[in-house]
């Protein structure tokens, strides 16, 4: 959105930036219901970083999963995938860019992981 125009003569100051990031990630043996809201955002936050209560989940879909090719059986792991925003990733280009590179990393949700009893699978 633009900023409104400025009175003849004064002058604006920005005090305050931030830059906001969206991601996904999918977990199995969870459901809709089930999945745990809480915990994931507070894991999520502590992994990637930013401050507790900066995650907020957009949405919760059910996923039916992939099949397994290395087993007898054709298996289905059903799970859930979590869209989720984080506000005030960083308050430069720069900080956001290490936070979003974090987001397209498994390895970095190592607390997530523990706590949920299962590795995502990120985007």
């Amino acid at each position: 959105a633009a900023l409104p125009a400025a009175a003849a003569g004064a002058t604006v100051v920005v005090r305050y930036r931030s830059f906001s990031l969206k991601s996904h990630m999918t977990f199995a043996g969870f459901t809709v219901d089930t999945f745990p809201d809480a915990k994931f955002k507070s894991k999520c936050a502590a992994d990637l970083g930013v401050a507790d209560g900066s995650v907020t989940i957009t949405a919760k879909t059910a996923t039916s999963g992939a099949r397994r090719r290395h087993t007898r059986r054709s298996m289905l792991a059903a799970g859930v995938k979590a869209d989720y925003d984080v506000a005030d990733a960083g308050a430069s280009f720069s900080a956001a860019s290490v936070v979003g590179g974090r987001t397209t990393s498994a390895g970095s949700f190592t607390a997530l992981a523990a706590a949920m009893g299962v590795a995502p699978t990120v985007a």
